[in-house]
């Protein structure tokens, strides 16, 4: 995933639009592609089926009705549950309930909007990537740890690289995980599929580690672009080759979001206000 159609920095919408609608549902991805995100992030997990689906959490109560539904449940773990039951669950009203963002009080959600949150369901890898295609857009895949063998790691992945293919999005897909060692495996699966290497700190010779796990891009949190450190990072990783490209999460912030735009060694920018960002980008040119 490159930079954007015009060259300009990459407006990429974390979760969806996930400060507007509930996240990691195909509405937070329309509402970002809506506000003008050139693509959109989502965190994929493992049900006990083994079928990829769309969820931050590693357990299932925060964003979803899973309490109310099963309510003898020993365990609301994503991979306690197979996906058709999954499916049954609410993904949307709890957006409504706690307004995790503030902006259902300021005004920015309609009514409309929030009765149509309501029953928004998990979706599946495939129904977030199907969206994608039918918009013309990109993704940003996230693969949450595992827990189990080296065998269900490749089980998830040969499933993700094979939908993937099928569906030829191979140029508007990249597989992003703070588990570098997952990257690293899936350029043995398909080397056309760009990995990112998520990254909490400062990692001693970046661009050595770079090429160790035969990646381009790397994403750093927003507290290190404005360091001493990150900004060497940035730079160095930058001059390395053209090829390789820096990402900052999560970026929320107007003056952050001006600082890294005026940037020249920034490729793209994470925010959970992508129409926010759209707006300064637009201010900018």
């Amino acid at each position: 995933m490159r930079k954007n159609k015009t060259g300009k920095l990459l407006n990429i919408a974390h979760r969806g639009a996930r400060s507007l609608a509930p996240e990691n549902t195909l509405i937070a991805g329309r509402r970002a592609y809506e506000a003008g995100a050139d693509a959109w992030e989502f965190d994929v997990r493992l049900t006990a089926d083994e079928k990829l689906v769309v969820i931050h959490d590693e357990t299932l109560q925060r964003t979803t009705n899973a309490r109310r539904v099963f309510l003898d449940s020993e365990s609301y773990r994503v991979d306690s549950f197979e996906f058709p039951e999954i499916e049954r669950l609410d993904a949307g009203s709890w957006f409504e309930r706690e307004d995790p963002f503030g902006e259902i009080n300021q005004g920015r959600v309609s009514t409309g909007d929030l009765r149509a949150y309501r029953g928004a369901k998990v979706p599946s890898l495939r129904e977030a990537l199907d969206l994608t295609r039918e918009l013309d857009w990109r993704a940003n895949i996230e693969l949450k740890p595992l827990t189990g063998s080296g065998k269900l790691l490749s089980e998830v992945l040969r499933q993700l690289v094979d939908l993937v293919e099928e569906l030829g999005m191979e140029d508007d897909v990249v597989v992003s995980s703070f588990d570098h060692g997952v990257i690293r495996k899936l350029h043995n699966y398909n080397s056309n599929i760009a990995g990112a290497l998520l990254i909490e700190e400062t990692i001693l010779r970046p661009v050595k580690y770079l090429k160790r796990n035969k990646v381009n891009i790397y994403n750093l949190p927003a507290s290190l672009p404005g360091t001493e450190k990150g900004d060497r990072i940035i730079r160095n990783v930058n001059k390395a080759d053209p090829q390789y490209r820096v990402n900052v999460w999560t970026v929320n912030k107007g003056e952050k979001m001006k600082e890294l735009l005026a940037s020249p060694f920034i490729d793209g920018v994470i925010t959970d206000y992508p129409g926010r960002l759209s707006g300064i980008m637009t201010r900018e040119s």
